[in-house]
């Protein structure tokens, strides 16, 4: 099947308040239920957050030197401190989730990670522990096999180790990695037997794809992802299909930003595209967790950022919560330390995010509510022949249809919308399947044969509706080419 591209056009108008004594907060489909002090820790680190088995909603809370907490936020406007479980050492930065048997990973950079039985959230247990600091972690879950990954930055040596924790009381030790010159290993993310780490520091810097499919004799296969900066965390975006995969790189720094890389070809990771938030070069960007098409990004100094990342060549912004939006005073590090979606609630998801370093330490609970927008199907062959379909677009919304020689640039150089205008003549004819318009439910699909469209043109696409108080708003366009 051909590539596609699929773009959706957003403007966004965001209305400035006259700043007072406090700051407004920036919110895009966004909305704040709570937010709960933990002032009694010099910082707050990340989150996590899970669903018992009998319902019942949970955040997880790292408290640097001061431990773990656990809080119930079944009830979002008013969540109940659960338990907590002391530090044994120093930094417990980070936490990690496994669904069966419900447990959790607390990483304590300055000693070891304590593995916590989450059986009773309002009583959690130490039941192991694993020797030695680390920084990040992540639990991948491949059957009945369950592995333990972590990023040991900061925390000597700096490498890359792999425990089996299908027993979590008892975990074993399958493997290590040592990334090269100098470098560090910090984060990691895992998918299809694959460990994506991030390295910091040295000529070595980047991230790692790493075998795991044996994790008693792991080792890198492909190219390192190049990062531009502080290599420091990643996700993996799965566009429906399951053909393609995309890793949404951050790298922390001052301007450090989101990249994102197709790496559905392990021997050829390519730069697909990259996100910077408009406060530029002095914020740094933090933690990403996607789910569904969503990719929730801790950014600091500008705190809940929300991708939509349909088009991964050009995701866009769907969603804010910022509480201090002038950033003034900031420093690189503060701010929203970490975010994590809890679950998809009727008309959006809930997550929870983190306040780090300020004197407002806590975590929020925050609801997000997508932006509506209809959505665009279109495939081929590879023969000339087209299969087209619109959902969820505003019933009776008109539908244009063309063919373009114009390819070049993210949807074309044209004049509407990237369209080239070579497909503007035939937006004048009034035949489907140039001019269609959507039933009642707001759908439509037609199908072309094959030989339909020459070889070397593009089938374009945009999607217009119409009001009676906007007239004709454009909402969406795509390209198929041949």
């Amino acid at each position: 099947m051909l590539g596609i591209r699929i773009g959706l056009l957003i403007a966004v108008l965001f209305a400035l308040v006259s700043e007072a004594p406090a700051q407004a907060p920036l919110v895009l489909n966004t909305t704040l239920r709570s937010f709960t002090p933990v002032t009694s820790s010099n910082w707050v680190a990340d989150c996590c957050t899970f669903t018992d088995s009998i319902g019942r909603d949970f955040a997880l809370i790292c408290r640097g030197n001061s431990g773990l907490d656990c809080y119930e936020i079944t009830n979002p406007v008013a969540p109940v401190f659960a338990s907590h479980i002391n530090a044994t050492g120093s930094d417990l930065k980070d936490v990690k989730y496994m669904s069966n048997p419900p447990t959790a990973f607390a990483l304590q950079q300055g000693s070891e990670t304590q593995v916590v039985s989450l059986a009773n959230p309002y009583n959690m247990q130490v039941i192991s522990t694993i020797s030695g600091g680390a920084h990040n972690g992540f639990v991948y879950e491949n059957g009945a096999t369950k592995l333990y990954l972590q990023g040991r930055n900061g925390a000597s040596p700096y490498n890359l180790r792999v425990y089996d924790v299908s027993n979590p009381a008892s975990p074993i030790t399958r493997d290590t990695w040592q990334p090269p010159s100098s470098s560090q290993t910090h984060d990691v993310y895992a998918q299809d037997g694959i460990a994506y780490v991030n390295c910091l520091f040295g000529s070595g810097e980047g991230t790692y794809q790493i075998d795991i499919s044996n994790p008693s004799n792991i080792n890198q296969v492909g190219p390192v992802i190049p990062s531009g900066g502080l290599s420091h965390s990643c996700w993996m975006y799965n566009p429906p299909g399951g053909s393609s995969k995309y890793l949404i790189e951050c790298n922390e720094t001052a301007g450090g930003h989101a990249k994102i890389y197709d790496v559905s070809n392990v021997n050829n990771p390519v730069l697909a595209s990259e996100y910077y938030s408009p406060t530029g070069a002095s914020i740094s960007v933090h933690n990403p967790v996607v789910m569904d098409k969503y990719c929730f990004i801790a950014w600091y100094a500008d705190y809940v950022r929300i991708l939509d990342m349909s088009r991964p060549s050009n995701p866009v912004i769907a969603g804010i919560y910022d509480p201090w939006p002038t950033n003034a005073g900031a420093s690189v590090y503060d701010g929203c330390w970490g975010v994590w979606p809890l679950k998809a609630i009727p008309g959006g998801y809930r997550l929870v995010a983190t306040e780090s370093f300020s004197s407002n330490r806590g975590f929020y609970v925050i609801d997000f509510t997508p932006p509506e927008a209809p959505s665009i199907a279109l495939s081929t062959n590879g023969f000339g022949d087209v299969t087209f379909s619109v959902s969820g677009a505003i019933p009776g919304s008109v539908i244009y249809n063309g063919t373009s020689s114009q390819t070049s640039g993210l949807l074309g150089d044209g004049p509407v919308g990237g369209i080239g205008a070579d497909a503007l003549f035939s937006l004048g004819t009034t035949a489907q399947p140039y001019v269609a318009t959507t039933n009642f439910a707001g759908n439509y699909s037609f199908s072309l044969p094959n030989g339909a469209v020459p070889i070397g043109l593009s089938f374009d696409v945009i999607n217009f509706s119409q009001t009676p108080t906007n007239g004709w708003q454009p909402s969406q366009c795509g390209r198929i080419t041949f």
